[in-house]
């Protein structure tokens, strides 16, 4: 059965913005992938694929693969699996998480390495450094900065378009208050006025205001990737530490990266999991994933997960007319049922209905009570097989 696309639409605040995201309709892998002897999938031959490149964290899994998961996550994962052996020193760990990049041929499920890995320079997962950048400076106490102060701050800063951020060291006590460029006498002299006898840092040197940044951060909302697909199908945020975007994405190819330059220039720092090296996006394998499926059900397109934080209840039916998954309404019939779009990598197999993970383990059967994290949407924005539903509801990771 040929997967057919669908789309989710979200939306987050500015601090963790989201795009719409694409949301693929599955029907997917064969075993259990812990079964050597049958787990390849007869749609996959060794040795091939499209050359990518992979940034993520090796983890490695109970029966001795390693997965390549989105970068940051050390646990099971809807990851991509290595083909071969790799360095126990880079593989990670809940107490030591490695980021590493690796070159090689993808096919949909498997990355058969065509470079040894080396650590990739990630810092998107690491801790900002809230330092004052005037270490001249050094603050009488330990206490927070007064909350007048931070209001009086505030509304002196939002009038000044060449204001990148402001935070507090708590090492030193010290308020700092960022600027572009390098000449800030004015803003020292008058933010001296409003500090009285508080430390306060006024330094210059940022490459980008706030206002810029959130420009950046409202036009990459609209962009689209080389298959005109959305680009941002998960939360950031700005950076003023850095000074900048950092934005996490699944897929990348050299148009798309372009595309985003010409729009907003270095003021987004992207990072994706997955990047062609040679082609283009429109010829990335299809995900496989480790069930393969018989009915059609919604998943997420992106591997890292989160979402809403809602609880519900349900139990997974079947309407073999319509060959879908779906929540009945609380009398059991088609009124006010409504449609699960589950985790990247999830099938469905039919008679009796079973649902599977990204790992072939069994996630929920036919007439079985269900608690699903996760959100309600409307239907109408989840295009493909809705099953007739009022509502969707987007599962967790």
């Amino acid at each position: 059965m040929k997967p057919a696309r669908i789309l989710l639409v979200l939306t987050l605040t500015l601090a963790a913005c989201a795009q719409p995201g694409t949301v693929s309709t599955t029907s997917p892998g064969t075993t259990p992938r812990g079964d050597p002897a049958t787990s390849a999938s007869p749609t996959i031959s060794d040795g091939e694929g499209v050359a990518v490149t992979v940034t993520a964290t090796p983890v490695e899994q109970p029966d001795g693969t390693i997965e390549l998961c989105p970068a940051g996550i050390s646990g099971p994962c809807p990851g991509i699996l290595l083909d071969g052996e790799m360095d126990p020193s880079l593989i990670s760990s809940a107490q030591q998480v490695t980021v590493i990049e690796v070159q090689g041929l993808y096919d949909g499920r498997r990355l058969t390495p065509t470079a040894e890995p080396v650590v990739a320079d990630y810092p998107f997962l690491e801790e900002p450094d809230f330092s004052s950048l005037c270490p001249e400076l050094d603050g009488s106490s330990t206490l927070n900065p007064s909350d007048d102060l931070s209001s009086t701050l505030a509304e002196y800063t939002a009038s000044q378009d060449d204001f990148a951020g402001m935070w507090w060291d708590q090492e030193t006590s010290v308020r700092t208050v960022w600027f572009v460029g390098d000449d800030v006498s004015d803003h020292q002299a008058a933010i001296a006025g409003l500090s009285e006898d508080e430390p306060v840092c006024v330094a210059g040197g940022a490459r980008f205001s706030e206002a810029e940044l959130i420009e950046a951060a409202e036009s990459i909302q609209g962009l689209t990737d080389s298959r005109g697909r959305p680009l941002v199908t998960a939360g950031y945020g700005i950076d003023t530490i850095r000074n900048q975007i950092p934005l996490s994405v699944e897929e990348l190819d050299a148009p798309t990266r372009t595309a985003l330059t010409e729009a907003v220039g270095d003021r987004v720092v992207i990072y994706p999991l997955l990047e062609m090296t040679e082609q283009t996006l429109a010829d990335l394998p299809a995900p496989v994933p480790v069930v393969e499926g018989d009915v059609e059900i919604l998943t997420s397109p992106i591997r890292s997960g989160g979402g809403m934080d809602a609880l519900g209840t349900f139990e997974a039916d079947f309407d073999p007319d319509l060959n879908c998954v779906y929540f009945p309404g609380s009398d059991g019939g088609p009124e006010g049922r409504t449609v699960p779009v589950w985790p990247f990598g999830y099938s469905a197999t039919g008679d009796p209905l079973t649902v599977y993970d990204y790992d072939g383990n069994v996630v929920a059967a036919e007439g079985e009570t269900l608690e699903l994290g996760g959100g309600n949407v409307t239907a109408d924005l989840v295009e493909g097989n809705r099953c007739g539903a009022a509502n969707a509801w987007v599962v967790n990771q």
